[in-house]
This record gives structure tokens, sequence and C-alpha cells, in this order.
């Protein structure tokens, strides 16, 4: 009994510390899905964020590449109206040159040969603003594709974040499914062993009650049973006395007086001697009984209070780990906070990148509309776009080419800023969960130390209740005992009552001596008797104070148990609100986990339509060469118009020398 008694106690240990542990795992695994919901938020903002930096970037550049492209179509249109002015001014010339071949020919030589350096300074003058608008053009192109790379690295980075983030996601979902499942046969093998524990007492108090019945109804009927016989026995005696020693009287006298002197005495004195011995015998048993029980008290009272310590100090280190619980989940909050200040700072920053970027949207803004004006002085008059791209306009692209050049680097620096910071976020946080891993384990340690007091109380109550049942058998012992000598006292008086009869037959002769003798015997009778009822009073008051006794340690045992069912019934409400409230963490991680879904999906959506834009950007950047190739095409006919101005030149010497050659 006792063995299965303590291998309950131990089943009931290991559920608890089982259960304890569930509870500190589910704690754990609630404060690491909090750190992954904020670490989600965090990187959903940063998604954000770049997206719209992503945004922002492709309308300016769609801005600046239309704005090109409509200062190239502006330039081929002015050309164009300058080659149609040429043709007009060769058509012009021709006629001039009909009109003038009678005119002085060394002013018309001297001018025309200012109007050819003129077409070959302006004719340098396109080719130099061609060189630079296709290095504008090739400069655009590969910041294009160093923003496209940026933006594919971003991509693949946050692809494989993401995929991070969900695989910890469902690993910590499969580690929790596994803990609740842990837990719920943990708690329902420690429900079964209490169970079991709660039976096992009910069938001790019920055995203990049984056996104390049982001694009090033996005891009882024992007593009853030694007091017939002894009434029986009295009035025996008296009825042979009445009949039978009247007629040996007179002849036994003489016998009688003899035996009296020599065996009634010594017999009368050795009864006494006897009866004394054993009043005295059953009164140092008593009190050896007595002090026994004190002993046994005094012991279980120790115990009892010793239960009752080790059940408060449970009951504190349960406080106290719930207050540790509390203190990681402040923690955790002021580490959530902190990470939320860092991102809005992070999302400040990027507003400030973003506010530049607009910055340089107006400039080139502004610089388009001044190549624009640039533009109608061209058509406006050759030289004065001559003065003006000596002065200004190449002043100006050198400009506009070094605030490009330094918006490109603030771009990079900017851009490898936010990637060093996006490390030192990750950084921090895996050096947060080492801590929250850190502070696991020690939950584990006092877990683990919970268990050893949990064993510790379970071997003091096993030790309890076999000192109890030891305690029941030693009485039932001292009640065989007793028994053993009040059957030894009913042996005595057997033999003493023989001994009398034997002496009444002898005594026949002498009936008053025997009389007295028989009166003296039984005053001591009396004596005896009313001393052994003393005796058994004292018992019955002694065994009464055990019964009292006992049931004060029933009533403790019972305040004992209640007490563990009040422990029992709070903590499993404490693991009962536990489970709830990891049940409410484990749904909203569920609903946060398709909520990111739905955002990446979005996301990914919004990356594929800005794809396309930069697809159709592309496709528009491809139409700048045609436009190149038709400037070119304009060139080339400036130049033919050059050779027929030089053809033109060499037929009016040719005519100069004729006409000299005529006039000579």
């Amino acid at each position: 009994m006792e063995q299965r008694i303590w291998r309950k106690g131990i089943r009931w240990a290991q559920a608890m510390a089982c259960g304890l542990g569930a509870v500190l795992l589910l704690s754990a695994c609630v404060a690491q899905q909090a750190d992954v919901v904020r670490m989600k938020r965090e990187l959903q903002r940063q998604i954000a964020r770049l997206a719209q930096e992503k945004a922002a970037l492709a309308k300016a550049l769609e801005t600046a590449r239309k704005e090109s492209k409509r200062i190239l179509e502006t330039q081929r249109r002015e050309i164009q109206a300058q080659l149609e002015d040429l043709r007009q001014a060769r058509a012009q010339l021709n006629s001039e040159l009909r009109s003038l071949r009678e005119e002085n020919l060394t002013e018309l030589r001297g001018e025309l040969e200012t109007e050819a350096h003129r077409l070959d300074q302006v004719e340098q003058h396109v080719g130099d603003l061609s060189l630079h608008v296709e290095g504008l053009s090739q400069e655009l192109e590969a910041r294009d594709r160093q923003r496209a790379e940026a933006l594919a690295a971003l991509e693949s980075n946050l692809k494989g974040l993401i995929a991070r983030v969900e695989s910890k996601i469902q690993g910590q979902g499969q580690t929790v499914q596994a803990g609740m499942a842990e837990f719920q046969r943990s708690l329902e093998e420690f429900r079964k062993a209490l169970n079991a524990v709660r039976d096992e007492l009910g069938r001790e108090q019920q055995r203990a009650k049984v056996a104390e019945t049982g001694l009090q109804d033996d005891l009882k009927g024992r007593q009853q049973a030694f007091q017939k016989k002894m009434e029986a026995d009295l009035q025996s005696l008296r009825t042979y006395l009445d009949q039978e020693v009247k007629k040996k009287v007179e002849t036994d006298l003489q016998a009688l007086r003899s035996y009296l002197e020599q065996d009634i005495k010594p017999s009368i004195e050795s009864v006494a001697t006897t009866v004394e011995q054993v009043n005295a015998e059953l009164s140092a048993r008593l009190d050896t009984q007595r002090e026994s029980m004190d002993q046994m008290q005094a012991a279980l009272e120790t115990k009892v209070q010793h239960l009752q310590a080790q059940i408060d100090e449970d009951r504190k280190q349960l406080e106290t780990f719930t207050t540790s619980l509390g203190q990681v989940r402040d923690v955790l909050t002021q580490a959530a906070d902190t990470l939320g200040q860092r991102v809005d700072e992070q999302g400040n920053q990027l507003a400030e990148l973003e506010a530049r970027l607009t910055q340089l949207d107006g400039h080139v803004t502004q610089l388009a509309a001044q190549y624009e004006d640039l533009s109608h002085k061209l058509t406006a008059d050759l030289q004065a776009l001559q003065t003006y791209l000596d002065q200004d306009v190449r002043t100006s692209l050198a400009a506009l080419a070094k605030a490009l050049e330094d918006e490109k680097q603030r771009s990079l620096q900017q851009e490898a800023a936010v990637d060093t910071r996006i490390q030192h976020i990750e950084q921090q946080v895996e050096s947060r969960l080492a801590g929250f891993h850190h502070d696991l384990e020690e939950a584990q340690a006092r877990v683990d130390a919970l268990n050893q007091t949990v064993v510790r109380l379970q071997g003091a109550l096993d030790s309890a209740t076999t000192l109890l049942s030891q305690q029941s058998d030693e009485q039932v012992q001292r009640v065989g005992q007793i028994q053993a000598q009040v059957s030894h006292v009913e042996e005595d008086l057997q033999r003493l009552e023989q001994h009398v009869q034997r002496d009444g037959q002898a005594t026949a002769a002498h009936l008053e001596k025997v009389t007295t003798t028989l009166q003296t015997l039984a005053e001591g009778l009396a004596q005896a008797k009313k001393a052994m009822q003393g005796t058994m009073k004292d018992y019955g008051q002694q065994m009464a104070a055990v019964q009292q006794r006992v049931a004060k340690l029933e009533r403790q045992q019972d305040v004992l148990a209640g007490k563990i069912d009040r422990d029992t019934q709070t903590v499993e409400g404490h693991l009962h609100e536990v489970n709830t409230s990891v049940q409410s963490t484990v749904q909203a991680v569920k609903h946060l986990q398709q909520e990111l879904t739905a955002r990446l999906n979005a996301q990914a959506k919004r990356v594929e339509a800005h794809q396309k834009r930069l697809n159709e950007i592309e496709a528009q950047v491809q139409t700048v060469p045609a436009l190149q190739r038709q400037l070119a095409t304009a060139v080339e006919q400036f130049n033919e118009l050059t050779r027929s101005l030089a053809e033109l030149k060499g037929v009016m010497e040719e005519m100069g020398t004729k006409l000299g050659a005529r006039v000579d």
C-alpha cells in the first residue's frame, strides 16, 4: 500500500512538473510570438516606406525622361526649323548672288567667309551639345541600372527575410501546438494522480475509523464479559459457602486453623502483592502510552507545520514566478516601444530623403525650363545662342551634372546607412532573443526547484501517512497487550477461585474463622476490583483522549487536504487563464499571419506594377537613341549645307577670278 501511494505521489509530482514546464514554455512562446509580431510590423513599415521610395524614384525618373524627351523633340524641331531657314537663306543667297554679280566681290567674299566661320562655330557648338546630351542620357541609364539593381537586391533580401519570418512562425506554431498537447496530457495525468491520492486518503481514514470502532467494541465486550464472570463466580462462591461449609465447620476447624496459618495467609499476601504489581505495571504502561501519544502528537503537529510552511513557500514561489512573467512582459513591451521609436526615426529619415528627391525633381524642372528658354533663344538668334552657350548653358549643365552626382552620392550613402541600421536592428533582435532564451532557462531552473519542492512535499505526506499507519498498528498492538494482561489476570482469578474452593472443602469445620477470613478476602477482592475498575476507568479516559487526539489529527488532515485542494484549484485556475491567453495569442498570431500574407501579396502586386512601369520607362528610354539618330541626321544635313556653302564659295571665287580676268 505504501509503495502504491509512493508511486502515485511520484506520478503526481511528475505531472505537476510537466504542467509547470508547459506553462513556462507557453509563456516564453507568447513572449517570442509578441516579438515576432513586432518584427513583422517593423518589416511591413519598412516595406511600405521602401515601396513609397521606389514609387517616388520611378516617378522622378519618368518625369526626367519625359523632360529629356520633350527637350530633344524641341531641339529636333528647332534644328529642322533652322535647316528650313538655311534652305531659305540659301535660296535667298542664290537670288542675291544673281543680283550681286556686278557688285563688290571683295566685300561679298569677306561676308561669305564670316558667315562660313559662324556656321563652323554653330556646328561645333551643336556637336558639343549633342555630346553633352549623350553623356546625360548615358548617366541616366547608368543610374537607372543602379536603381534597378538596388531594388532587386532589396527585394531579394526582403523575400529571404519574409521566408525566415514565415519559417519561424511555422516553427513557433508547431512548438505551441506540441506544448499544448503535452500540457493537456500532463494536466490529465495530474488530475488522475490527485484523484487517486484523494481516494487513498479516504480509504485510509475509513480504515482508521473501522479499526478504532472495532477496538472500542472489543474492549467493551471484554469488560462486560469480565464483569459478568466476576459476578457469577461470587454468586457461586456465596452459594457454596452457604450450603457446604456449614456441614464441615466443626470437623475441619483445627485443619482450617493450621491451614490458614500455613497456606492461606501467604496466599492472600501473594494475591495482594500480585494485584499491586499488576496495578503498578498497568500504571507504568499507561504513563508510557500517554508519553508516546504526546510525542506522536507533537511530531505530527511539527510535520503539519512543516507541510504548511512548504505549502506557503510553494505559493510564494508561484507568486514570484507570476511576478517574473509580468516583468518579462513589461520588458518585451519596452523593447517593442524602443523598436517602434527607431522605426519612426528611420521613417522620418526616409521622409527627408523623399523631400530631397522632391527638391531634386524641382531642380531638374527648373533646369528643363532654362533649357527650354535656351532653345527659344537659339531659334531667335544664332549669335545670341552662341553667346548664351559660352556664358550660361555650359555652366548650368556642369552645375546640373555636379548636382546629379552629389545627389547620387547622397542616395548611395543613405542606402548604406539604411542597410547598416537594418543590420543593427537585426543584431539587437538577436541579442534580445538570446536574453529571452536566458530568461527561459532561468524560469526552467525555477520550475525544477518547484518540482523538487513538490517531491519533498509528497515525501513528507507519504512519511506522515506511514507514521499514522505505524502509530495505528502500535495502538492495536498495545490494545492486544492489554487484552493479554487482562486474560492473565483472569487466569490468576480462576486459579484463585480453584484454590478457594479447595480451601472451602478443607475449612468446613471452622465456619466463623473461615467466614471472617473470607470476608477479609472479599474485601481484598473488592479493593482489587475497585483498583481494576479505576485502572480501566483511567484506561478509558486515556482511550478517550487518544480518540480526541485522533479526531484532532483527522481535522488537521482535513484542513490540510482542503488547503491542498484550494491550492490545486488556484493552480488549475491559473493554468486555465494561461491556456485562454495562449489560445487568444495563437488566434491573434494566425490572424496576423493571414494579414501579413495578404499585405505581402499586395506588396508583390505593387512590385510587379512598379516593374511594369520600369519596363515602360526603359522602353521610353530606348526611344532616346532614335532621337539621337534624328539629331545625327540633322547634323548631317547641316554638314551638307556647309559643304554646299563651301561649293558656293568656290563658285563665287571662280566667278570673281573670271570677272577680274575680264576686267583686266
